[in-house]
Protein backbone atom coordinates (compact mmCIF):
# COMPACT_ATOMS: atom_id res chain seq x y z
CA UNK A 1 0.00 0.00 0.00
CA UNK A 2 2.66 2.15 0.73
CA UNK A 3 4.57 1.49 -2.58
CA UNK A 4 1.43 2.34 -4.67
CA UNK A 5 0.27 5.62 -2.57
CA UNK A 6 3.85 6.89 -3.38
CA UNK A 7 4.02 5.47 -6.67
CA UNK A 8 0.51 7.81 -7.32
CA UNK A 9 2.03 10.82 -5.44
CA UNK A 10 5.19 10.90 -7.64
CA UNK A 11 3.56 9.87 -10.89
CA UNK A 12 0.76 12.31 -10.42
CA UNK A 13 3.21 15.20 -9.44
CA UNK A 14 3.60 17.89 -12.23
CA UNK A 15 7.08 18.81 -11.97
CA UNK A 16 8.32 14.72 -12.25
CA UNK A 17 10.89 14.29 -15.14
CA UNK A 18 12.69 11.43 -15.07
CA UNK A 19 15.27 9.75 -12.45
CA UNK A 20 18.32 10.22 -14.43
CA UNK A 21 17.66 13.95 -13.99
CA UNK A 22 15.51 14.30 -10.66
CA UNK A 23 16.12 13.13 -7.12
CA UNK A 24 13.68 11.45 -5.81
CA UNK A 25 13.12 10.05 -2.23
CA UNK A 26 11.37 6.72 -1.82
CA UNK A 27 10.55 5.31 1.87
CA UNK A 28 10.88 1.50 2.25
CA UNK A 29 12.14 -1.07 4.77
CA UNK A 30 15.82 -0.73 5.45
CA UNK A 31 17.72 -3.32 3.15
CA UNK A 32 14.84 -4.06 1.22
CA UNK A 33 16.47 -3.76 -2.61
CA UNK A 34 13.46 -5.62 -3.96
CA UNK A 35 10.80 -3.27 -2.96
CA UNK A 36 12.68 -0.21 -4.56
CA UNK A 37 13.55 -2.75 -7.53
CA UNK A 38 9.53 -3.35 -7.85
CA UNK A 39 8.89 0.58 -7.70
CA UNK A 40 10.99 1.20 -10.23
CA UNK A 41 10.04 -1.29 -12.75
CA UNK A 42 5.88 -0.28 -11.51
CA UNK A 43 7.48 3.26 -12.41
CA UNK A 44 8.82 2.66 -15.98
CA UNK A 45 6.32 -0.06 -17.26
CA UNK A 46 3.40 2.11 -16.49
CA UNK A 47 4.85 5.82 -17.16
CA UNK A 48 6.84 5.54 -20.61
CA UNK A 49 6.89 9.53 -21.04
CA UNK A 50 6.90 12.02 -18.21
CA UNK A 51 5.66 15.47 -17.85
CA UNK A 52 7.01 18.58 -18.43
CA UNK A 53 8.42 20.83 -15.53
CA UNK A 54 5.68 23.40 -14.91
CA UNK A 55 7.69 25.25 -11.65
CA UNK A 56 5.51 23.93 -8.72
CA UNK A 57 7.14 22.79 -5.68
CA UNK A 58 5.27 18.94 -5.19
CA UNK A 59 8.52 17.42 -5.13
CA UNK A 60 9.84 20.15 -2.47
CA UNK A 61 6.52 19.09 -0.22
CA UNK A 62 7.15 15.11 -0.84
CA UNK A 63 10.83 15.38 -0.03
CA UNK A 64 9.91 17.39 3.65
CA UNK A 65 7.64 14.46 4.30
CA UNK A 66 9.44 11.92 3.52
CA UNK A 67 12.14 13.41 5.69
CA UNK A 68 9.70 13.98 8.55
CA UNK A 69 9.04 10.10 8.90
CA UNK A 70 11.38 7.77 10.95
CA UNK A 71 11.68 5.25 8.43
CA UNK A 72 15.00 4.91 6.29
CA UNK A 73 14.94 7.27 3.31
CA UNK A 74 16.13 6.00 -0.14
CA UNK A 75 17.32 8.38 -2.85
CA UNK A 76 17.41 7.33 -6.06
CA UNK A 77 18.92 9.03 -8.68
CA UNK A 78 20.96 8.03 -12.13
CA UNK A 79 20.63 4.38 -12.40
CA UNK A 80 20.96 2.02 -15.80
CA UNK A 81 16.84 1.11 -15.52
CA UNK A 82 17.21 -1.06 -19.14
CA UNK A 83 19.96 -3.51 -17.17
CA UNK A 84 16.74 -3.04 -14.28
CA UNK A 85 13.81 -3.86 -16.15
CA UNK A 86 15.31 -6.81 -17.77
CA UNK A 87 16.70 -8.40 -14.86
CA UNK A 88 12.86 -8.21 -13.67
CA UNK A 89 11.68 -9.95 -17.00
CA UNK A 90 13.88 -12.45 -16.31
CA UNK A 91 12.69 -13.29 -12.80
CA UNK A 92 8.88 -11.88 -12.78
CA UNK A 93 6.10 -12.69 -14.79
CA UNK A 94 4.55 -9.45 -16.31
CA UNK A 95 1.53 -9.85 -17.86
CA UNK A 96 -0.83 -6.56 -18.96
CA UNK A 97 -4.86 -6.13 -18.63
CA UNK A 98 -6.78 -3.53 -21.46
CA UNK A 99 -10.34 -3.92 -20.94
CA UNK A 100 -10.78 -1.32 -24.15
CA UNK A 101 -8.07 -3.04 -26.59
CA UNK A 102 -9.01 -4.71 -29.34
CA UNK A 103 -10.20 -7.65 -28.82
CA UNK A 104 -6.96 -9.19 -30.67
CA UNK A 105 -4.60 -8.04 -28.22
CA UNK A 106 -7.30 -9.15 -24.71
CA UNK A 107 -4.39 -10.25 -22.22
CA UNK A 108 -5.99 -10.50 -19.15
CA UNK A 109 -3.94 -10.50 -15.78
CA UNK A 110 -4.50 -13.62 -13.57
CA UNK A 111 -3.08 -15.55 -10.33
CA UNK A 112 0.07 -17.25 -10.67
CA UNK A 113 -1.06 -21.23 -11.06
CA UNK A 114 0.20 -23.09 -8.17
CA UNK A 115 0.54 -26.84 -8.28
CA UNK A 116 -1.25 -28.04 -4.94
CA UNK A 117 -0.43 -31.30 -3.58
CA UNK A 118 -2.56 -34.17 -3.97
CA UNK A 119 -4.53 -35.67 -0.86
CA UNK A 120 -2.60 -38.58 0.59
CA UNK A 121 -4.22 -42.05 0.71
CA UNK A 122 -4.48 -42.01 4.83
CA UNK A 123 -5.85 -38.46 4.49
CA UNK A 124 -8.70 -39.60 2.03
CA UNK A 125 -9.43 -42.69 4.01
CA UNK A 126 -9.49 -40.05 7.87
CA UNK A 127 -11.93 -37.90 5.54
CA UNK A 128 -13.87 -41.24 4.84
CA UNK A 129 -14.09 -41.66 8.17
CA UNK A 130 -15.08 -37.60 9.14
CA UNK A 131 -11.90 -37.59 11.11
CA UNK A 132 -10.12 -35.22 9.30
CA UNK A 133 -11.37 -32.80 6.14
CA UNK A 134 -9.33 -32.87 2.48
CA UNK A 135 -6.92 -29.98 1.97
CA UNK A 136 -7.76 -27.28 -0.31
CA UNK A 137 -6.21 -26.30 -2.69
CA UNK A 138 -5.42 -29.71 -3.78
CA UNK A 139 -4.50 -31.69 -7.13
CA UNK A 140 -7.55 -33.83 -7.90
CA UNK A 141 -7.40 -37.18 -9.04
CA UNK A 142 -9.72 -40.28 -10.10
CA UNK A 143 -10.19 -41.44 -6.48
CA UNK A 144 -10.69 -38.02 -5.14
CA UNK A 145 -14.02 -37.93 -3.21
CA UNK A 146 -14.95 -33.96 -4.15
CA UNK A 147 -18.11 -34.10 -6.27
CA UNK A 148 -19.12 -37.36 -4.21
CA UNK A 149 -19.97 -36.10 -0.80
CA UNK A 150 -21.76 -37.47 2.00
CA UNK A 151 -24.64 -34.59 1.89
CA UNK A 152 -25.36 -35.49 -1.67
CA UNK A 153 -25.27 -39.27 -1.43
CA UNK A 154 -27.89 -38.94 2.01
CA UNK A 155 -30.16 -36.45 -0.36
CA UNK A 156 -30.40 -38.66 -3.44
CA UNK A 157 -31.53 -41.81 -0.87
CA UNK A 158 -33.95 -38.98 0.20
CA UNK A 159 -34.73 -38.28 -3.43
CA UNK A 160 -35.35 -41.18 -4.41
CA UNK A 161 -37.98 -42.16 -1.72
CA UNK A 162 -39.60 -38.94 -2.90
CA UNK A 163 -40.10 -39.96 -5.97
CA UNK A 164 -41.38 -43.63 -5.22
CA UNK A 165 -43.92 -42.00 -2.95
CA UNK A 166 -44.93 -39.00 -5.96
CA UNK A 167 -45.53 -42.20 -8.32
CA UNK A 168 -47.89 -43.72 -5.33
CA UNK A 169 -49.35 -40.33 -5.14
CA UNK A 170 -51.24 -40.40 -8.53
CA UNK A 171 -53.73 -42.87 -8.59
CA UNK A 172 -54.98 -41.23 -5.25
CA UNK A 173 -54.67 -37.77 -6.96
CA UNK A 174 -56.31 -38.89 -10.08
CA UNK A 175 -59.12 -40.64 -7.98
CA UNK A 176 -59.44 -37.29 -6.22
CA UNK A 177 -59.91 -35.09 -9.26
CA UNK A 178 -62.86 -37.30 -10.61
CA UNK A 179 -64.43 -37.12 -7.29
CA UNK A 180 -63.77 -33.25 -7.55
CA UNK A 181 -64.06 -33.22 -3.53
CA UNK A 182 -62.17 -29.84 -2.88
CA UNK A 183 -61.11 -30.61 0.47
CA UNK A 184 -59.66 -34.48 -0.75
CA UNK A 185 -57.95 -32.17 -3.96
CA UNK A 186 -56.30 -29.63 -1.48
CA UNK A 187 -54.98 -32.71 1.15
CA UNK A 188 -53.77 -34.16 -2.13
CA UNK A 189 -51.99 -31.10 -3.13
CA UNK A 190 -50.82 -30.49 0.66
CA UNK A 191 -49.09 -33.95 0.15
CA UNK A 192 -47.51 -33.56 -2.92
CA UNK A 193 -46.14 -29.93 -2.12
CA UNK A 194 -44.74 -31.54 1.46
CA UNK A 195 -43.02 -34.34 -1.05
CA UNK A 196 -41.53 -32.13 -3.84
CA UNK A 197 -40.41 -28.89 -2.06
CA UNK A 198 -40.41 -29.75 1.72
CA UNK A 199 -41.81 -29.76 4.73
CA UNK A 200 -44.05 -26.78 5.24
CA UNK A 201 -43.00 -25.08 1.96
CA UNK A 202 -45.55 -23.92 -0.14
CA UNK A 203 -45.09 -23.40 -4.36
CA UNK A 204 -45.36 -19.69 -3.63
CA UNK A 205 -41.99 -19.95 -1.26
CA UNK A 206 -40.71 -22.22 -3.70
CA UNK A 207 -40.93 -19.67 -6.31
CA UNK A 208 -40.25 -16.28 -4.91
CA UNK A 209 -37.11 -18.28 -4.09
CA UNK A 210 -36.63 -18.71 -7.61
CA UNK A 211 -37.73 -15.29 -8.45
CA UNK A 212 -34.84 -13.91 -6.26
CA UNK A 213 -32.10 -16.62 -6.66
CA UNK A 214 -32.37 -18.84 -9.29
CA UNK A 215 -32.33 -22.82 -8.93
CA UNK A 216 -29.51 -22.41 -6.00
CA UNK A 217 -28.92 -19.65 -4.01
CA UNK A 218 -25.57 -17.62 -3.16
CA UNK A 219 -24.11 -16.23 0.24
CA UNK A 220 -22.53 -12.35 0.89
CA UNK A 221 -19.12 -15.54 1.46
CA UNK A 222 -20.13 -17.11 -2.22
CA UNK A 223 -20.35 -12.95 -3.55
CA UNK A 224 -17.23 -12.05 -2.21
CA UNK A 225 -15.17 -14.79 -3.27
CA UNK A 226 -16.13 -14.72 -6.89
CA UNK A 227 -15.30 -11.04 -7.41
CA UNK A 228 -11.85 -11.24 -5.62
CA UNK A 229 -10.79 -14.41 -7.26
CA UNK A 230 -12.17 -12.20 -11.04
CA UNK A 231 -11.49 -8.76 -9.96
CA UNK A 232 -8.73 -8.50 -12.71
CA UNK A 233 -10.20 -10.84 -15.38
CA UNK A 234 -13.82 -10.40 -15.39
CA UNK A 235 -16.81 -13.79 -15.71
CA UNK A 236 -18.66 -15.16 -18.37
CA UNK A 237 -21.55 -17.29 -17.07
CA UNK A 238 -23.09 -19.75 -20.03
CA UNK A 239 -26.81 -20.82 -19.23
CA UNK A 240 -27.34 -17.91 -17.00
CA UNK A 241 -31.10 -17.88 -17.31
CA UNK A 242 -32.76 -14.60 -15.84
CA UNK A 243 -29.24 -13.66 -14.59
CA UNK A 244 -30.17 -13.78 -10.95
CA UNK A 245 -26.30 -14.80 -10.30
CA UNK A 246 -25.32 -12.24 -12.79
CA UNK A 247 -26.83 -9.47 -11.12
CA UNK A 248 -26.06 -9.91 -7.80
CA UNK A 249 -22.22 -10.42 -8.43
CA UNK A 250 -22.32 -7.06 -10.68
CA UNK A 251 -24.06 -5.25 -7.62
CA UNK A 252 -21.66 -6.75 -5.22
CA UNK A 253 -18.68 -6.13 -7.97
CA UNK A 254 -19.75 -2.69 -8.30
CA UNK A 255 -20.21 -1.72 -4.16
CA UNK A 256 -16.30 -3.26 -3.93
CA UNK A 257 -15.36 -0.33 -6.28
CA UNK A 258 -17.10 2.47 -4.40
CA UNK A 259 -16.54 1.60 -1.04
CA UNK A 260 -12.92 -0.43 -1.08
CA UNK A 261 -10.97 0.49 -4.07
CA UNK A 262 -9.45 4.06 -3.97
CA UNK A 263 -7.17 3.33 -7.07
CA UNK A 264 -9.11 5.35 -10.30
CA UNK A 265 -6.68 2.46 -12.59
CA UNK A 266 -8.95 0.07 -10.99
CA UNK A 267 -12.26 1.93 -10.85
CA UNK A 268 -12.11 2.56 -14.96
CA UNK A 269 -11.99 -1.21 -15.32
CA UNK A 270 -15.34 -1.45 -13.90
CA UNK A 271 -17.13 1.10 -15.88
CA UNK A 272 -15.58 0.35 -19.32
CA UNK A 273 -16.01 -3.11 -19.90
CA UNK A 274 -18.76 -5.56 -18.13
CA UNK A 275 -17.33 -7.34 -15.58
CA UNK A 276 -19.92 -10.05 -16.16
CA UNK A 277 -21.49 -11.31 -19.29
CA UNK A 278 -24.31 -13.44 -18.89
CA UNK A 279 -25.72 -15.67 -21.72
CA UNK A 280 -28.56 -18.09 -22.12
CA UNK A 281 -30.87 -20.06 -24.42
CA UNK A 282 -33.72 -18.84 -22.81
CA UNK A 283 -35.30 -22.56 -23.15
CA UNK A 284 -35.24 -23.72 -19.58
CA UNK A 285 -35.95 -20.78 -17.39
CA UNK A 286 -37.78 -22.39 -14.33
CA UNK A 287 -40.00 -19.31 -14.09
CA UNK A 288 -42.69 -19.01 -17.03
CA UNK A 289 -41.05 -15.30 -19.29
CA UNK A 290 -45.04 -14.54 -19.53
CA UNK A 291 -45.69 -14.17 -16.27
CA UNK A 292 -41.67 -12.97 -15.22
CA UNK A 293 -41.48 -10.47 -18.15
CA UNK A 294 -39.39 -7.10 -17.61
CA UNK A 295 -42.06 -5.15 -16.12
CA UNK A 296 -42.29 -7.04 -13.26
CA UNK A 297 -41.36 -6.38 -9.80
CA UNK A 298 -38.69 -9.27 -9.64
CA UNK A 299 -37.00 -8.56 -12.78
CA UNK A 300 -36.28 -4.99 -11.67
CA UNK A 301 -34.96 -6.54 -8.27
CA UNK A 302 -33.56 -9.77 -9.01
CA UNK A 303 -32.78 -10.12 -12.85
CA UNK A 304 -29.82 -9.04 -15.24
CA UNK A 305 -30.95 -6.56 -17.19
CA UNK A 306 -28.44 -7.58 -20.23
CA UNK A 307 -28.71 -11.45 -20.47
CA UNK A 308 -27.57 -11.80 -24.10
CA UNK A 309 -29.84 -14.76 -26.10
CA UNK A 310 -27.49 -17.40 -27.14
CA UNK A 311 -27.61 -19.57 -29.77
CA UNK A 312 -25.14 -21.96 -28.87
CA UNK A 313 -23.45 -22.06 -25.88
CA UNK A 314 -20.01 -24.18 -27.51
CA UNK A 315 -20.10 -20.67 -29.48
CA UNK A 316 -20.11 -18.64 -26.42
CA UNK A 317 -17.58 -19.78 -24.48
CA UNK A 318 -15.19 -19.41 -27.94
CA UNK A 319 -15.80 -15.88 -27.70
CA UNK A 320 -12.90 -13.96 -28.58
CA UNK A 321 -13.77 -11.12 -26.18
CA UNK A 322 -14.96 -13.62 -23.58
CA UNK A 323 -10.83 -14.84 -23.41
CA UNK A 324 -9.18 -14.62 -20.55
CA UNK A 325 -12.19 -14.35 -17.97
CA UNK A 326 -13.56 -16.95 -15.78
CA UNK A 327 -16.31 -19.25 -16.57
CA UNK A 328 -19.47 -19.81 -14.22
CA UNK A 329 -21.50 -22.46 -14.05
CA UNK A 330 -24.51 -22.01 -11.83
CA UNK A 331 -27.22 -25.14 -11.88
CA UNK A 332 -26.51 -26.43 -15.65
CA UNK A 333 -29.09 -28.82 -16.80
CA UNK A 334 -28.31 -32.20 -17.25
CA UNK A 335 -27.04 -33.87 -20.03
CA UNK A 336 -23.83 -32.81 -21.91
CA UNK A 337 -23.98 -29.18 -22.02
CA UNK A 338 -22.09 -28.44 -18.96
CA UNK A 339 -19.03 -30.85 -20.19
CA UNK A 340 -19.50 -28.76 -24.06
CA UNK A 341 -18.95 -25.18 -22.68
CA UNK A 342 -15.51 -26.54 -20.24
CA UNK A 343 -14.03 -27.64 -23.05
CA UNK A 344 -14.92 -25.30 -25.22
CA UNK A 345 -13.59 -22.75 -23.08
CA UNK A 346 -10.25 -24.51 -22.50
CA UNK A 347 -9.53 -25.54 -26.01
CA UNK A 348 -9.93 -21.58 -27.21
CA UNK A 349 -7.57 -20.02 -25.08
CA UNK A 350 -5.68 -22.99 -23.14
CA UNK A 351 -2.96 -20.57 -22.10
CA UNK A 352 -5.45 -17.95 -19.78
CA UNK A 353 -9.17 -19.99 -20.08
CA UNK A 354 -8.06 -21.99 -16.38
CA UNK A 355 -10.90 -21.32 -14.35
CA UNK A 356 -14.44 -22.55 -13.62
CA UNK A 357 -16.90 -21.57 -10.49
CA UNK A 358 -19.32 -24.67 -10.74
CA UNK A 359 -22.34 -24.33 -8.82
CA UNK A 360 -24.18 -27.18 -8.68
CA UNK A 361 -25.18 -30.93 -7.45
CA UNK A 362 -22.09 -33.54 -7.79
CA UNK A 363 -22.16 -37.02 -9.33
CA UNK A 364 -25.80 -38.35 -9.49
CA UNK A 365 -27.06 -35.13 -8.62
CA UNK A 366 -29.72 -32.57 -10.93
CA UNK A 367 -26.76 -31.03 -13.31
CA UNK A 368 -24.36 -32.02 -15.86
CA UNK A 369 -23.35 -35.77 -16.67
CA UNK A 370 -20.84 -38.23 -15.39
CA UNK A 371 -18.73 -37.40 -18.04
CA UNK A 372 -18.34 -33.35 -16.29
CA UNK A 373 -17.54 -34.61 -13.42
CA UNK A 374 -14.87 -37.08 -14.16
CA UNK A 375 -13.22 -34.62 -17.24
CA UNK A 376 -12.13 -32.27 -14.18
CA UNK A 377 -11.03 -35.45 -11.98
CA UNK A 378 -9.08 -37.51 -15.12
CA UNK A 379 -5.29 -35.47 -15.88
CA UNK A 380 -5.24 -34.36 -19.93
CA UNK A 381 -2.87 -34.65 -21.85
CA UNK A 382 -0.85 -31.41 -24.16
CA UNK A 383 -1.48 -31.28 -27.00
CA UNK A 384 0.66 -33.38 -29.65
CA UNK A 385 4.38 -31.97 -29.59
CA UNK A 386 4.51 -31.07 -26.21
CA UNK A 387 5.57 -34.88 -24.35
CA UNK A 388 6.84 -33.20 -21.16
CA UNK A 389 4.38 -31.68 -19.69
CA UNK A 390 0.43 -32.53 -18.74
CA UNK A 391 -2.45 -30.59 -17.96
CA UNK A 392 -4.67 -31.60 -14.60
CA UNK A 393 -7.41 -29.59 -12.80
CA UNK A 394 -7.15 -28.80 -8.88
CA UNK A 395 -9.65 -27.65 -6.74
CA UNK A 396 -9.08 -24.26 -5.11
CA UNK A 397 -11.94 -23.99 -2.19
CA UNK A 398 -15.32 -25.96 -1.47
CA UNK A 399 -17.73 -23.48 -0.47
CA UNK A 400 -21.64 -24.11 0.51
CA UNK A 401 -24.59 -22.03 -1.06
CA UNK A 402 -27.70 -21.10 0.23
CA UNK A 403 -30.04 -23.52 0.36
CA UNK A 404 -33.16 -23.58 -1.18
CA UNK A 405 -36.49 -23.83 1.56
CA UNK A 406 -37.20 -27.21 2.32
CA UNK A 407 -33.30 -29.06 2.30
CA UNK A 408 -34.17 -30.64 -0.99
CA UNK A 409 -31.30 -28.77 -2.84
CA UNK A 410 -27.64 -30.11 -2.11
CA UNK A 411 -25.61 -27.70 -4.00
CA UNK A 412 -22.16 -26.55 -3.52
CA UNK A 413 -19.88 -23.90 -5.30
CA UNK A 414 -16.61 -25.67 -6.70
CA UNK A 415 -13.82 -23.26 -7.61
CA UNK A 416 -11.49 -25.28 -9.97
CA UNK A 417 -8.39 -24.41 -12.06
CA UNK A 418 -5.95 -25.64 -14.56
CA UNK A 419 -2.22 -26.24 -14.10
CA UNK A 420 0.31 -27.47 -15.79
CA UNK A 421 2.88 -29.71 -14.63
CA UNK A 422 5.71 -32.00 -15.78
CA UNK A 423 4.79 -35.50 -16.24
Amino acid sequence: AMMIRQFGQIVGSPSFKSFKSHHTLIQYPKGDWFWKCTFVGLLYSTYPFFRVDDGDNDDAMLQNAHTRSKATVYQISSFRYNTLLSTLQENCRIMTTSCDADADSIERPKRAAVIPLQATRIRRVLHKFKILSLPTPRALMLSDPLFSYADLRRGLKQRSKDENALRALQAEAMTARQSEDQEKIQHIFDKISSIAFGKGVTPQQREDFLAKYGCTGWTIDNLNYIVDLAFQRGIIEIGAGNGQWARAIRDHHEYILKTKVKDSIIQRFGKKSDFIVPYDNMSSLPLSPKIYHQYTKPAHDHFHPNVIHSTSHVDDARRMTNRGRVLLLVYPSPGPMALETVKAYVDIYPKGNDTVIYCGEGIGGANANNEFFEYFLNCEDTNAGDEEYRYRWCVLEVMDVLPAYGGKGYEKMFVLQRVKEKK
